[in-house]
Parts: C-alpha cells; sequence; structure tokens
C-alpha cells in the first residue's frame, strides 16, 4: 500500500523530563499512528481527492504531560467506540490487524504509566487520542 499523507508535529519547549517505560510508551504511540494511518488510508479509498492528515502534539499541563495524535480519517462508529478496548477486537480485514493494538495501549499508558487514555471521534470526520500520563 503507497498513499501520501500530511503529518504535522507539535513539541512544547522546554518539556520536562518523566520517568517513562521508553519502549512500551513508543508501542503505544506506534498503535496509535498505525491505526490512524489505516484509518486515512480507508478514507482515501472512497474519497479519491481528499487528503490524509495526522497531527501529533506534545506538551506539559499543569502536573501532566499530553500526548495527543488526531487523524482526519474516517472516525468510529458509536458500537467501535464501545468495544475499542476489548481484547481481540478489530474493524481491519483478518490477517491485518490482531484486536490487541488498543488494549495493550491502554495497559501500557494507565497500569504501567499511571495514565489516562481518552478519544473523541465522529464518524466521517476523524478520530483524535489523548494520553494523559502525570509528570
Amino acid at each position: 500500500i503507497c498513499f501520501n499523507i500530511s503529518i504535522h508535529e507539535e513539541y512544547q519547549e522546554g518539556l520536562p523530563q518523566i520517568m517513562v517505560i521508553p519502549q512500551d510508551l513508543s508501542r503505544a504511540v506506534l498503535n496509535l499512528m498505525n491505526n490512524a494511518c489505516y484509518a486515512v488510508w480507508k478514507k482515501q479509498q472512497e474519497q479519491p481527492d481528499y487528503e490524509p492528515k495526522i497531527e501529533i502534539s506534545v506538551k506539559a499541563e499543569g502536573d501532566t504531560l499530553l500526548i495527543t495524535i488526531a487523524d482526519n480519517g474516517e472516525g468510529m462508529t458509536d458500537e467501535v467506540k464501545q468495544r475499542l478496548f476489548e481484547n481481540f477486537f478489530t474493524t481491519k480485514p483478518i490477517g491485518q490487524g490482531t484486536g490487541l493494538g488498543m488494549s495493550n495501549t491502554r495497559d501500557i499508558i494507565e497500569n504501567k504509566h499511571g495514565g489516562k487514555v481518552t478519544f473523541t471521534s465522529t464518524l466521517g470526520k476523524g478520530t483524535t487520542f489523548t494520553f494523559t500520563i502525570p509528570l
């Protein structure tokens, strides 16, 4: 699969250092990026003149670090929103997803880093995920 995508990154200057498990945090971010890329790719298949975009933001706010990943992809149905963190639930075709990415992501952020995973999604418009991790 080959397609063009615009990725915008915004990192706050002077971010404090925090204690994290780098490999796990990277895996959580990679899971979201993989899902975002899939969502924008899928939308592009239906709308050829659509421009796929992903925005990544990292900033400190109060006593927390906020990592936000937003896409302008296909968004989620209410059913997908309700089942998103279930083990083995996937919206991808057989062979393209195990259904473990989001449950693992939540485990990494909430159980291993004491944070929270939140999201908003509008069908047809896109999805935004935020990791809130204590400093």
